[in-house]
């Protein structure tokens, strides 16, 4: 591209992203994911103000279609903490909140 340089890009940077979901009118926070200095990122849900539920792994078909059933039940464990995710540069992932 003709007089681009890439010293005129402005980076975007943040400590956190809050993510937002919505549902036909409504709008509702749902987690936050942060960011370390060492490039791990966490996903946690201040939101939520439920103590129980459900923590489970699960893909989404890539269907190409805007809706897809996934069973959060099947291998899912029931979990009586509020859940922080986890995930280190070096590949390794933790459920956690209070150690």
């Amino acid at each position: 591209m003709q007089g681009f340089q890439a010293k005129t890009v402005a980076a975007v940077r943040s400590e956190h992203v809050v993510c937002v979901v919505k549902a036909s009118e409504l709008r509702a926070k749902a987690f936050q994911i942060g960011f370390d200095k060492d490039g791990s990122l966490f996903i946690h849900f201040p939101y939520f103000q439920h103590r129980t539920g459900i923590l489970s792994s699960s893909e989404i078909p890539a269907t190409g279609g805007r809706k897809a059933d996934v069973n959060l039940e099947h291998g899912g464990k029931v979990t009586s903490h509020r859940v922080k995710y986890s995930h280190h540069p070096d590949g390794r992932a933790h459920f956690s909140q209070d150690g």
